[in-house]
């Protein structure tokens, strides 16, 4: 990922085309999605340890918030995500860490996952599936 930003980085913009430009901005994306996807991660498995508490926050979101200074929402939106990722089925976050999905993608798709009734999915039984 590192030699990709750096690539990207040394780029300059007012001398590209509009497709260049469009390509740039596509990697620039995906790069994003790849450093998200491992910052969830990163948080998730702080809130698991309960590295926070070690000093004295309250939770990883607002150790999260004291350390980088970002805002108190945005952290706890962040540790939210990671969590349901994490309990979502593998298929979610294998799809996030490679940054096929972003982070608003998989805030939508796992909060509609949680909602999901256990009693429908136990009634779904590991039969064979059927295409819908």
């Amino acid at each position: 990922m590192e030699d990709r930003l750096l690539a990207l980085a040394g780029c300059r913009p007012w001398a590209m085309s509009g497709d260049e430009l469009v390509a740039a901005l596509d990697q620039a994306h995906g790069l994003r999605s790849e450093a998200e996807a491992l910052l969830l991660r990163l948080l998730r498995q702080i809130d698991v340890q309960k590295s926070a508490s070690a000093v004295s926050a309250s939770s990883a979101g607002v150790w999260y918030r004291n350390w980088h200074r970002i805002g108190i929402r945005s952290a706890h939106r962040l540790v939210r995500i990671a969590k349901r990722v994490e309990a979502a089925p593998e298929v979610v976050g294998e799809a996030v860490a490679c940054g096929a999905v972003n982070l608003d993608q998989a805030e939508v798709v796992t909060r509609a996952l949680a909602r999901i009734p256990p009693r429908s999915v136990s009634m779904c039984g590991s039969g064979p599936r059927t295409r819908w």
